[in-house]
């Protein structure tokens, strides 16, 4: 390391012995770290205050490199600057669940960050700048006022997970698709007019979590999804699920909760060959498929809300278990 990189790390390493000697060094290299130094005492003034815990600067320092930035349902406002201090440590940044109505500029200066979290909270945009953060491989951005994606989603080409919501987004960006190491999306549909075709072109997914009253069709491309090993279709009115479901070859688990006007389970659904998990919670289902013996790696099977009344619960439940043999959690309420 450089002499100016071993002083920076004695001043971040929490120690105040060190960081006193990283004030002298810098001293004398013709650098003042004062304001630096006043910005991290203010930063941990601020976690006395919102933790109501006392904060040495070791133990926060600690916390940060371990954690990240954890900010969550604080309720706050707004951040204070003095937080830039801390981009060099944190690999995280997670301020979900506050009353942010701006995304804070600082944040923009936390480029080691691989995972930003700003979930629920007031956000009806994102500045330009910030899609130039491009090491980024987790965003969450559900739960804010968000009406659209932009074209430069594409600029972070090392996103593996996205998670979204809108109050008004007719379309996904076309951009979306330059996105091949997304293995993890999960979006809300509300305000869509069509389903976005451009989620088939994302060959690497893994895992789709898809919900929301404006899902009325899901396309036969489904099948395309080849890697896909998690599916949940939430609160969506669908009236069927498309055959070519039964061609994911590595879906293991399945969630079809809420799905208002889905009365029958398709018959293919049993042919899925690698299926450990299937949740059924509060779709009003009449009864289920005839072949569940083709479930055989079946070890999870929720029913809660499903409405499916059987005139014999004991009779019935050793019916389901004998037919899947391998079942080791059932859940129903009748």
């Amino acid at each position: 390391m450089s002499d100016w990189e071993n002083i920076e790390a004695l001043l971040y390493s929490g120690q105040p012995e060190n960081m006193e000697l990283a004030l002298l060094l810098a001293k004398g290299e013709g650098k003042d770290l004062r304001p630096r130094f006043k910005q991290l005492q203010d930063c941990l003034a601020f976690y006395e205050e919102q933790f109501r815990a006392l904060y040495s600067f070791p133990k926060l320092f600690d916390q940060i490199r371990a954690k990240g930035l954890q900010l969550s349902g604080l309720g706050l406002f707004e951040l204070p600057d003095c937080l830039q201090a801390l981009a060099p440590l944190a690999k995280e940044v997670n301020i979900s669940r506050n009353k942010l109505r701006k995304f804070p500029p600082f944040l923009l200066h936390f480029q080691q960050a691989k995972t930003f979290n700003l979930a629920h909270n007031q956000l009806a945009q994102l500045p330009d700048h910030f899609w130039s953060l491009r090491q980024i491989k987790a965003l969450h951005l559900e739960g804010n006022l968000l009406i659209r994606l932009p074209e430069r989603i594409e600029r972070l080409h090392l996103l593996e997970e996205l998670s979204i919501s809108f109050q008004r987004a007719s379309s996904l960006p076309a951009s979306l698709a330059q996105l091949q190491q997304l293995k993890g999306l999960f979006i809300q549909f509300d305000g869509l007019d069509r389903f976005p075709m451009v989620i088939f072109e994302l060959r690497n997914l893994e895992r789709l979590i898809l919900q929301g009253k404006g899902l009325l069709i899901l396309p036969q491309e489904l099948g395309q999804l080849q890697k896909l090993h998690f599916l949940a279709l939430r609160e969506a009115p669908l009236l069927e699920l498309p055959s070519s479901l039964a061609l994911l070859p590595h879906l293991n688990t399945l969630h079809l909760v809420g799905l208002s006007r889905l009365g029958q389970l398709p018959e293919f659904i049993c042919e899925l060959p690698q299926l450990e998990a299937l949740n059924l919670n509060d779709t009003p289902l009449n009864g289920l498929p005839k072949n569940l013996a083709g479930w055989q790696n079946l070890r999870a099977l929720s029913l809660f809300g499903t409405g499916i009344q059987p005139h014999d619960e004991h009779q019935w439940q050793a019916k389901i278990q004998t037919a899947i043999g391998h079942l080791e959690d059932l859940i129903w309420d009748f």
